[in-house]
């Protein structure tokens, strides 16, 4: 998903704009950048270890924190430099629900 040019994004930009990058370049369709501010409360609830935290999206659904870095493919973004394949929460919990 395009990993290395988000790694060359985030070096060299904000975050805000590594974001807009990721979220229209990384996905298709495109991921409208209304939820660039969902994105960004997702990853400082994680970094916190707030994964529970339910956070209302632009759509009207309303997801957990680790919910919405899975779902956006954030795991770059985290303090912690987490790659997509690395498993930052209890997969099983999410199956519990």
């Amino acid at each position: 998903m395009g990993s290395h040019n988000l790694a060359g994004m985030l070096e060299v930009g904000s975050r805000e704009q590594a974001l807009r990058w990721h979220l229209q370049s990384n996905h298709y369709p495109p991921i409208s950048l209304d939820f660039i501010g969902v994105a960004e409360q997702a990853i400082e609830d994680v970094d916190c270890g707030y994964l529970d935290n339910e956070i209302l999206m632009p759509n009207g659904r309303t997801l957990t924190a680790a919910a919405i870095v899975d779902g956006l493919h954030l795991g770059q973004f985290l303090a912690n430099d987490a790659d997509e394949d690395d498993r930052w929460y209890d997969a099983d919990e999410e199956d519990d629900e």
